[in-house]
């Protein structure tokens, strides 16, 4: 297995400054002149209204104009930004902008405020992973540029955290803060891109293993070993040495080689936003696709979010659960995610799925004898253990199976519109979860969230017949060819 599949990277969606910007022959200034005076709400709720016409008419030009001018009478009107990196973006996407790159990078910023105000802003968050497709700086290839920049801003952003004064300065500590989790949020975009990209699809369930090792690694390396240093050291120093971690990726970011992809990644942003889905919505099977993701853990996601009220419930406390959480659950993960990987190497991501998918259903079962024991510290270890074995399992092979999923021209905006989907269910089921417990009892509760399991295996007979399953059956020996991967388009 090659180095990269190990990186764990975050992506830079900086923009330097500001520049000016072409469009439709009008050159528009992205700095103005005088300083912003106390807002009129009247009169920028007018300029806004203007803008929005220009918007509507398709005038990017004097749409770009006017928000920026909201931006200099009420420059903390999160609507002006917004709204400025929308006309930025559509001038772009209609070919109005003749400096793309000075027009990215004003949109890039502007989203980047809006997020600091509004982390979920989903417009937002879009045309950044929109961006990510559609450029590629001048140094180290697409994906590694914005790598090894990534690493260097989350390192600087790191030791500045370590140097701030919560006390003095609480606006700092906050804006710092946020830089570190916008990066440390970023990345999962480029690094599952850079892994989809790099690695064969007979790999991947062992790729996505040390991925996902690799992550849970680094959160306990952060986690309880920043906690120990703190006892020895300030903290400015235990930031300095967190800091000092991502050295080795630095290393690593510069002697890997950038990924090859058959086919021409899109030369416009119009490009990047309707290819990717046009190329994942013309597939067969897109749609049972999209329904087994949502499907395939959403019985794990439901008992799993019950879990500790039920060990509360039985008799176990606080310190029990944490510690067994701990030493069983945790290296469980790891030990699960591991074989979970290697298993794919052998019997294919798509078999892995239903193997893993089972002993999933079996997992939850096991809550069951678990409430009809009671209260037990080697029954629950083994519940536990079980449980975290099992969903590393089939983890490994879900993330794989969604990274096969992407063509690795649009990597970067498919993989992140699956995956989004892969949190619905933890967001969703586990809403009515409480209510459905205390209303059927523990055991049928556990009962029930293992039935709901069935579901997504039993899309895997679609996949079967549709042909999807013959990709995902690839093992080391053989090479799978992934839906649209190797399309030329």
């Amino acid at each position: 297995m090659r180095t990269q599949a190990l990186l764990a990277l975050v992506l830079l969606l900086t923009a330097a400054g500001t520049a000016p910007l072409a469009a439709q022959e009008v050159s528009i200034p992205l700095e103005l002149e005088g300083s912003p005076t106390a807002p009129d709400s009247s009169a920028v709720d007018l300029l806004i209204f203007d803008g929005e016409l220009y918007l509507a008419s398709g005038d990017m030009a004097n749409a770009a104009a006017t928000f920026m001018r909201v931006i200099a009478m009420d420059p903390e009107r999160l609507e002006g930004h917004l709204l400025l990196a929308r006309a930025l973006t559509t001038g772009i996407l209609n070919d109005q902008v003749k400096d793309i790159r000075a027009g990215a990078a004003e949109a890039l910023k502007q989203y980047r405020w809006v997020l600091a105000r509004d982390p979920d802003n989903t417009e937002a968050q879009r045309g950044i992973r929109l961006l990510l497709d559609r450029y590629t700086l001048p140094f180290l290839g697409r994906r590694r540029g914005w790598l090894i920049l990534a690493q260097l801003a989350l390192m600087a952003s790191i030791i500045g955290l370590g140097r701030t004064s919560p006390a003095a300065h609480p606006e700092i500590v906050a804006l710092i803060a946020f830089l570190v989790t916008f990066f440390s949020a970023s990345q999962d975009i480029v690094v599952d891109a850079y892994r989809r990209e790099d690695i064969p699809d007979a790999e991947l369930g062992f790729a996505s293993s040390l991925y996902i090792n690799g992550y849970r690694m680094g959160m306990l390396l952060s986690g309880a070993g920043g906690l120990i240093l703190a006892d020895r050291f300030s903290f400015a120093d235990v930031y300095l040495i967190m800091a000092a971690c991502l050295i080795p990726g630095i290393i690593t970011t510069l002697l890997a080689p950038e990924p090859r992809i058959n086919g021409r990644p899109p030369k416009t942003l119009k490009a990047a936003v309707i290819e990717p889905l046009l190329e994942y919505f013309s597939r067969p099977g897109a749609i049972w696709i999209l329904a087994f993701i949502l499907l395939y853990k959403i019985g794990d996601s439901m008992a799993s979010a019950m879990t500790i009220p039920f060990y509360l419930e039985l008799g176990f406390s606080n310190t029990e659960i944490g510690t067994i959480g701990k030493i069983f659950g945790f290296w469980a993960t790891i030990g699960g995610a591991l074989t979970g990987g290697i298993l794919t190497l052998r019997m294919g991501i798509y078999r892995g799925l239903w193997v893993f998918g089972f002993f999933q259903a079996v997992s939850t079962l096991c809550f069951v004898f678990l409430a009809r024991i009671g209260y037990s510290i080697p029954a629950l270890s083994a519940v536990i253990g079980f449980e975290n074995f099992t969903s590393g399992m089939g983890t490994a092979a879900f993330v794989a199976f969604m990274a096969m999923m992407t063509d690795k021209r649009f990597t970067a905006t498919q993989y992140a519109l699956l995956s989004s989907l892969m949190g619905v269910p933890r967001v969703l089921a586990a809403a009515p979860t409480g209510y459905l417990a205390g209303y059927i009892g523990w055991e049928s509760f556990f009962i029930f969230c293992t039935v709901i399991a069935i579901p997504g295996l039993l899309i895997l007979f679609k996949f079967a017949s549709l042909g999807l399953a013959a990709g995902a059956s690839a093992t080391s020996g053989t090479s799978g060819a992934s839906t649209g991967n190797d399309a030329d388009g």
